[in-house]
């Protein structure tokens, strides 16, 4: 028999306030295409297109039409994965939440305002970058999370990749960096999962997840933008979060909050993230 999970989130009082008015409970239920995105809502924009399934396919070649609320954030593009090897030789049945690195990363180069590079692929590896960078020294960065996931008929898709650019680039206005267009932002995620395909998991054994970063990677010295932005996308094959029903339970903290009123809580800066880490401490 399958035992219920307990998860625990951390919701701002800002968030808990806006979940009571739109259910008038504490505790509700999310919905299964909110599973498979975000589970703690940062933002009214996100929290409203969570509940609409949005997807792009890779791997086949076909039409999909998106509800006419959100048809303006559909793909056109389409691309075809290469099946002559399918899969990594992996034990899929024990993959966890772990770092695996994959083939290959994304990396873009951005100076200026809308001097964006041509993106290229290259082998997962370190990279290099000065140590007066504005992403060390003033945390000038943020990033995205999304998933790729495998079809029963071999093919892959994404989970409403438009929404994550549109998300990078509120964070990048927040923080006075340039952001790639929605259109390049998508590209670069397709190209990365498609390099990368070998590592999507078989259907039902988990996800391909995405972390797309935009980070100050500049030198600087003085507060102040970077003359120069990185782009950059890795992936890692992860298993399923809820494997035993979708039992939480939501956890409000008052003493260490995440967000405060005018301050980066509704943007994926990496600044939120750390400070968060003290609550797992507390007794």
């Amino acid at each position: 028999m399958c035992c219920k999970s307990k998860l625990i989130f951390v919701v701002s009082q800002f968030q808990l306030i806006f979940i009571q008015n739109c259910e008038n409970k504490f505790s509700f239920q999310i919905t299964s295409y909110m599973l498979r995105c975000h589970c703690v809502v940062e933002s009214f924009f996100f929290f409203w297109f969570n509940l609409f399934p949005t997807y792009i396919y890779l791997g086949k070649l076909e039409s999909f039409r998106l509800p006419s609320t959100l048809a303006f954030f559909s793909s056109k593009s389409t691309c075809s994965a290469n099946n002559d090897e399918a899969y990594v030789n992996f034990n899929w049945d024990k993959l966890g939440f772990g770092l695996t690195p994959t083939d290959y990363i994304y990396i873009m180069k951005i100076s200026g305002k809308d001097n964006f590079s041509e993106g290229s692929l290259s082998r997962y590896g370190n990279i290099e970058i000065s140590p007066s960078a504005a992403i060390f020294n003033y945390g000038q960065g943020l990033f995205e999370g999304l998933k790729a996931y495998r079809r029963p008929d071999g093919g892959i898709q994404l989970f409403r990749p438009e929404l994550n650019a549109l998300r990078m680039k509120n964070g990048a206005d927040r923080l006075c960096m340039p952001s790639p267009p929605v259109n390049v932002f998508v590209d670069a995620v397709k190209k990365t999962v498609l390099a990368n395909q070998r590592w999507v998991p078989p259907p039902g054994k988990g996800s391909l997840y995405i972390r797309p970063l935009l980070m100050g990677s500049g030198a600087v010295l003085g507060i102040g933008p970077a003359p120069e932005c990185t782009f950059l996308i890795f992936t890692s094959p992860i298993g399923n979060w809820y494997k035993c029903g979708p039992s939480m339970n939501l956890y409000v903290e008052n003493e260490v909050p995440r967000a405060t009123l005018g301050g980066t809580g509704a943007i994926k800066s990496i600044t939120n993230y750390s400070p968060v880490s003290k609550i797992g401490l507390l007794p």
